[in-house]
């Protein structure tokens, strides 16, 4: 670590990470503050200047505009109502440069005097998300990777949900991009508010962006005065502007400037965005496609980590390769919704968790997508057991062949060689009585032979006229699908 930091003169990714790493390790926070001021003597200072690099570099946009008004543009060192910012940002945050999106997850609501209590895992969710505030805002990473990080770091500390003293709940992932994409939009209302009062400028212009929310809609790319922004387009509130997971900027409006988006424009967009289309018997305006495509997106999210689990747990591989098609169908649904509504696909949402591929290849995808539904099928036609798409392997070495219980007792004339060749061929097995047998189906010999597991012996066989009842309907069944 001490090598990385001296030869990059800053606390590089990769440092920061493995100094993470030591204090899940268990060394305490003044253990790695020793390391770091042995290696470039860092200080809290250091912390502030991130912010104070932030701040001057959204400062700088306008140079053009303060020389052009006042005649001159005041670095940002000798900027000291500048530098009131930062601090402002570190009272705002309590004075200790942290909490920075003002996330309420974790925290427990007593009420009376006590109010919204931090609990341990409020400090860690939050910790996290600083982090990654001001790495974003230092601009060292991109928003995704971002995302992608805290997500990992978050469920690699075991956490799945976030709990929020209101009763909601939402996944890791969804909590942690609304977070940072809310924190990084108020910090930048912040700055422009500041621009507006050094340039003396009353109004500002609102972005629009495709999709926005039906209440959104009715004030996105228009121009406000400040207090207008918070009466009619709600800034400072949950639900309205910079609030819950909102994707507008306001900008400064100069006197005799053009407005990007007219009334006329923006009335067609609204009226385009209103018209429904039909997708498996629903009806979406744009709004409603877009959130849609959010719930895809979260499912297939839920849907990756379930494969996960289950692989970290050795389930059977038979659950896993079902659950992968699962992923697979809702990834092709995705594809072909978003066509449908020219929608662009946001895959990089669904990558967050870093878990790397999931979905099967193309020639088992093809082969095992109807698997649950011939499990499912099977089960109705009468098999009671647990079915295996892939049969169960048995050695052929020590497999005996009971021949006076089939051909002497029950008189099915089916030779050793058939039984055999019915179970190299099976397309399914099935464990029935506890694990004490294995039954196997061939669809090409037509035939069942089922297998006492204790003593590896081929106990009964049948095939041809034979097969009937629950046997010939799982035959149908497994004919249907082409198995």
């Amino acid at each position: 670590i001490v090598r990385r930091i001296r030869k990059a003169g800053k606390i590089t990714s990769t440092a920061d990470w493995q100094l993470n790493r030591m204090l899940m390790l268990g060394k305490s926070s003044k253990d790695l503050e020793k390391l770091i001021s042995s290696a470039v003597g860092f200080n809290e200072e250091e912390v502030e200047k991130l912010y104070a690099e932030v701040i001057a570099n959204e400062y700088t946009i306008y140079k053009p505009q303060y020389e052009e008004i006042t005649g001159e543009f005041i670095p940002y060192k000798e900027n000291y109502q500048l530098q009131q910012i930062v601090g402002a940002i570190a009272a705002q945050t309590e004075e200790e440069l942290n909490g920075i999106t003002k996330s309420l997850g974790f925290m427990l609501d007593y009420g009376g005097t006590r109010g919204l209590v931090y609990t341990p895992l409020a400090e860690i969710y939050n910790g996290y998300l600083d982090q990654a505030m001001v790495d974003l805002t230092s601009g060292m990473f991109d928003y995704n990777t971002l995302i992608r990080r805290v997500c990992k770091e978050l469920t690699d500390s075991g956490l799945r949900t976030v709990d929020y003293a209101s009763g909601w709940h939402n996944r890791v992932d969804v909590a942690a991009r609304r977070a940072i994409l809310t924190g990084a939009s108020q910090l930048s209302g912040k700055i422009m508010d500041m621009n507006a009062e050094r340039l003396g400028v009353e109004k500002f212009e609102v972005s629009w962006h495709f999709g926005a929310r039906p209440d959104h809609a009715a004030w996105q790319g228009k121009v406000y005065t400040k207090q207008q922004l918070e009466d009619i387009c709600g800034l400072g509130t949950g639900a309205g502007l910079h609030g819950w997971n909102c994707r507008h900027e306001y900008y400064l409006f100069f006197p005799g400037s053009e407005r990007l988006y007219s009334d006329k424009w923006l009335k067609e967009q609204n009226e385009r965005e209103a018209r429904k289309k039909s997708f498996r018997g629903r009806e979406y305006d744009t709004y409603e496609a877009t959130q849609k495509q959010r719930q895809m997106e979260t499912n297939m999210r839920a849907q990756r980590e379930k494969v996960q689990l289950l692989e970290v747990g050795e389930a059977d591989p038979d659950d896993i390769m079902i659950e992968r098609c699962k992923y697979q169908s809702q990834l092709n649904e995705y594809k072909e919704f978003s066509r449908k509504f020219n929608l662009p696909e946001q895959r990089e949402r669904i990558y967050y968790d870093l878990r790397g591929r999931v979905a099967p290849s193309y020639r088992d995808y093809e082969y095992h997508k109807y698997d649950e539904q011939i499990i499912r099928e099977l089960h109705k036609v009468g098999l009671r057991g647990k079915i295996h798409i892939t049969p169960t392997k048995i050695d052929f070495s020590t497999l005996q062949y009971d021949k006076e219980h089939i051909i002497d007792e029950r008189g099915h004339g089916v030779t050793e060689a058939q039984t055999r060749g019915i179970i190299r061929t099976a397309s399914i097995s099935m464990t029935v009585w506890g694990g004490g047998f294995e039954r196997y189906y061939s669809t090409q010999f037509h035939g069942a032979s089922y297998v006492n597991t204790a003593t590896n012996t081929i106990r009964t066989a049948y095939m041809g006229e034979e097969v009937k009842g629950d046997a010939a309907r799982a035959m149908e069944v497994l004919e249907k699908y082409g198995r």
